[in-house]
């Protein structure tokens, strides 16, 4: 079983970390030949074996081999080296040359974060963290997050931060988290500064800045950071913290729905279908909403719906737009369990199903969606696909009122 540490104080002095950031790196070089890594490896020196792995594992001045590389951090890790238990650990995790074993690289990752590699005590916490190898167990995620964070790795810091800010496994404190980022931010973390722009830009443990928001987003972007370029695409858009500037907008949404942020190609369909920032373009706009529900956005598989319900870039087709709105209420959007709810009270793309779309709106009205409580209530009061109560009705009709939806209001009057 992995061996997790002790938990270590949470409350890291500042300027020590800054100095320390930036120290640990799973990277192994070695400025001997790998005739000379081969004699020291033989001789048991563990370093050398993991040098040497490293260079069979790339290519690099030896013949390529995953069977070499498995077999030579295998025999590192077997002599001490920390590096070569966590290069092993990434192979079991990758499959790579071996059959996948996140449980096997788990207590490899346990070994090599003893061992004083602070980058795999990151890597142990967060299996601990998401419960893949070993139980989920968030109090010994942030213990070996922290671990990290005060050995130097800068990965650690920023997932402590969000442990924070969450209360996962730590007493919850926005303002400890800000602390952290800004530290490992101003030491060149990028991630760090996407996340220490965010809580600018939502004024949680700071106050509300949008102009430092936009700095922090511009500075994470310019790093690779793909999510800080598309929130900085919506400070654009909206002319926050930046003078509004639509060609900007478009520009980074492009560049990070070509990087693979899902999202971001989901809101750049958005700008094409409503022509901002460029031509109005229907297909255009299809192309890219499909990128983003076939990467798992459930908004754009919403959006995408309308076009296919309404035949605008694509040849209508009702039954694509229930299977759409299905997929995005599979995943909890509620907007789309409301929409597919209409589809089942009216037959259309679907068998008619009164008490599926009933189903649908209750789904939809406890998520958050007006119409669709007052659609419920409008169920209730008819009896359709639920038994009549009118009292139930006269309540969902009244909170789809209260929630600002003006049809409600007309009927309660």
């Amino acid at each position: 079983m992995p061996r997790p540490p002790r938990s270590p104080p949470l409350i890291l002095g500042l300027g020590v970390l800054i100095a320390w950031l930036g120290g640990c790196h799973r990277g192994v070089t070695s400025s001997r030949t790998p005739q000379e890594l081969e004699q020291a490896c033989a001789s048991n020196e563990g370093q050398a074996c993991a040098q040497l792995g490293l260079l069979h594992a790339t290519g690099e001045g030896v013949g390529r081999s995953d069977y070499e590389a498995f077999t030579l951090f295998r025999k590192a890790c077997d002599n001490g080296a920390a590096q070569g238990c966590a290069r092993l650990a990434d192979l079991f995790m990758r499959g790579q040359g071996v059959d996948r074993d996140i449980r096997r690289a788990s207590n490899l990752f346990s070994d090599a974060c003893a061992g004083g590699l602070p980058s795999s005590c990151v890597s142990l916490g967060t299996l601990y963290a998401e419960g893949r190898g070993v139980a989920r167990d968030d109090r010994q995620a942030a213990a070996l997050f922290a671990k990290a964070c005060e050995a130097g790795a800068p990965e650690g810091c920023w997932r402590l931060g969000l442990f924070l800010e969450e209360g996962r496994g730590v007493k919850q404190d926005d303002r400890q988290a800000v602390k952290l980022y800004e530290a490992t931010c101003e030491a060149g973390e990028a991630t760090a500064c996407f996340l220490l722009g965010n809580r600018y830009e939502e004024g949680r443990g700071v106050d509300a800045d949008p102009v430092q928001a936009a700095r922090l987003y511009e500075k994470a972007c310019s790093a690779g950071v793909t999510g800080s370029c598309h929130l900085l695409a919506h400070l654009y858009e909206n002319g926050r913290g930046v003078a509004r500037d639509m060609g900007r907008a478009t520009t980074l949404l492009k560049q990070t729905c070509e990087a693979g942020d899902a999202a971001a190609c989901g809101d750049l369909g958005g700008f094409y279908a409503n022509g901002q920032g460029l031509a109005r373009d229907d297909i255009q706009a299809v192309t890219f909403l499909e990128k983003g529900c076939d990467g798992g956005v459930p908004l754009s598989c919403v959006k995408l719906s309308l076009f296919y319900e309404e035949g605008r870039g694509v040849e209508r087709d009702e039954g694509q737009a229930a299977t759409l709105l299905a997929k995005a209420c599979n995943a909890d959007d509620a907007q789309g369990c409301g929409l597919l709810g209409f589809l089942y009270a009216e037959g259309k793309g679907v068998a008619r199903d009164d008490r599926k779309a009933a189903s649908l709106f209750e789904k939809a009205c406890t998520g958050g969606q007006a119409m669709a409580c007052y659609a419920l209530g409008v169920c209730y009061d008819e009896g359709r696909g639920v038994a009549v109560d009118r009292k139930r009705a006269l309540e969902l009709t009244n909170s789809a009122c209260q929630a600002g939806f003006a049809l409600a209001c007309d009927t309660t009057r």
